[in-house]
């Protein structure tokens, strides 16, 4: 064996060498924990995604009838807003086909549709399949409206919730 005043050089260099080798493992280490946690997560978050929609059903329900009663209903403002008459149960306003006179009597059947970004009263929310939706009334009968160009037009569509009420007697009896 060699005992001469390089041994304890060699030891250190070896030390080093050890050191080094065990950094470059414990980092390969680490990547590899890293990749397989990675992978179990999405795994684990795509079991749940599953889950969770399989619970809630895969079909939207806007636009789709909540019953198929017929229900006679008064347009009304919305605070400063006049009702609003959309080609589909949506908030975008390429949708919005025109207004309709506060005070119009009109039959309406309920749908599903978004929720609108207002104050709503219970009465115009829904649970369907897990979601929260709106409830948007489908006009059954063509009415007046004004289109955005100002040209009055008869159409039908759909109006949020929060744009009709309950009519009162006198409304019902001059729709007569």
């Amino acid at each position: 064996m060699y005992r001469g005043p390089e041994r304890g050089k060699f030891s250190e260099w070896s030390q080093q060498v050890s050191r080094r080798r065990f950094l470059r493992l414990g980092a390969e280490k680490a990547a590899e924990i890293a990749a397989c946690t990675g992978l179990a997560t999405t795994v684990f978050g795509a079991v749940v995604y599953s889950v969770v929609q399989s619970e809630r059903g895969p079909e939207v329900l806007t636009g789709e009838s909540i019953n198929d009663q017929i229900r006679t209903l008064t347009t009304d403002m919305y605070g400063d807003n006049p009702p609003i008459l959309r080609e589909e149960p949506s908030l975008d306003d390429k949708e919005i086909s025109g207004t309709i006179e506060p005070g119009t009597v009109v039959k309406m059947r309920e749908v599903y549709g978004p929720t609108y970004p207002t104050n709503q009263p219970a009465d115009f929310r829904i649970v369907a399949k897990g979601r929260v939706y709106g409830v948007w009334f489908e006009l059954i009968n063509p009415i007046q409206i004004r289109t955005k160009d100002g040209l009055l037009e008869e159409r039908t569509g759909f109006i949020a919730g929060n744009f009709l009420r309950k009519p009162t007697e006198e409304e019902l009896q001059t729709q007569k």
